[in-house]
């Protein structure tokens, strides 16, 4: 979930290879990064079905936060989201968002 949440806020297509990226493209991921992650752990993480618990017993609240995972349309066009996998886990993009 972290990775399609972070290329969507840095609107990097996931099919980019690194070689790829311009410089900017690198400022922004990394930009990218270290907002997702701090919005994860301020929500608790993310507990998938019979998964992750907090150390208090309850679940952590991403999932309610999410900008692309699990979703059907875009938060920013409303385009219907594209659902690929990539490296045997399922990655969800805006296929009008994350053009480059």
């Amino acid at each position: 979930y972290l990775a399609s949440e972070v290329l969507f806020k840095a609107r990097l297509n996931p099919f980019l290879m690194p070689s790829e990226l311009e410089k900017k493209d690198y400022a922004s991921l990394v930009k990218a990064i270290k907002f997702i992650i701090q919005k994860a752990l301020k929500a608790g993480g993310f507990s998938f079905a019979g998964g992750y618990l907090l150390p208090d017993g309850s679940y952590g609240n991403y999932k309610e936060k999410v900008l692309v995972y699990g979703k059907d349309n875009c938060p920013n066009c409303q385009a219907p989201l594209a659902k690929d996998f990539i490296a045997e886990r399922i990655t969800y993009w805006c296929k009008h968002c994350q053009k480059k």
